[in-house]
């Protein structure tokens, strides 16, 4: 949440392809490599195997960025890296729901899967900078679907 609040809006589209690929390949390598793992070594069905890799594929860069600072590395790693952490909570998030779906429901689509995720990361183009200027600040976005009675 830290992170979320001190994030520079520039800094984090600057950088938002490498910010994208670690939070996106990177929760999806990791959920996948945890699942056939854990399905193989252990012999727990795969779909099973993958929740259990989306629930623990998200990771979380204080460490890293706590050894950044001591080593004095570019600003612009540590703000790749930590950015990544945001979005990467969020991919876990979606993945872990696609694939608890694909359990509870027997059917797990990817096509299906992708149309659930597909419409969020094409909105991240809409964010606008004058209220995460303000959020920042600690004034919440204007509510303007709001009119008081009157």
């Amino acid at each position: 949440m830290k992170a979320a609040l001190k994030s520079n809006v520039r800094q984090l589209l600057h950088n938002i392809i490498p910010i994208l690929l670690l939070a996106n390949l990177g929760v999806l390598a990791a959920t996948l490599i945890t699942g056939y793992a854990l399905h193989w070594e252990i012999g727990i069905p795969l779909v099973t195997a993958l929740l259990f890799g989306a629930i623990i594929s998200a990771t979380d860069p204080i460490s890293v960025l706590a050894i950044f600072k001591e080593l004095a590395v570019a600003k612009r790693l540590a703000v790749i890296v930590e950015a990544a952490s945001l979005f990467n909570d969020g991919t876990a998030v979606v993945l872990f729901q696609i694939l608890l779906a694909g359990i509870l429901t027997g059917n797990l689509s990817i096509p299906k899967g992708l149309g659930t995720i597909g419409p969020l990361i094409s909105m991240a183009p809409a964010f606008d900078h004058r209220h995460a200027r303000r959020i920042r600040r600690g004034a919440s976005p204007p509510n303007r679907s709001f009119r008081p009675p009157g």
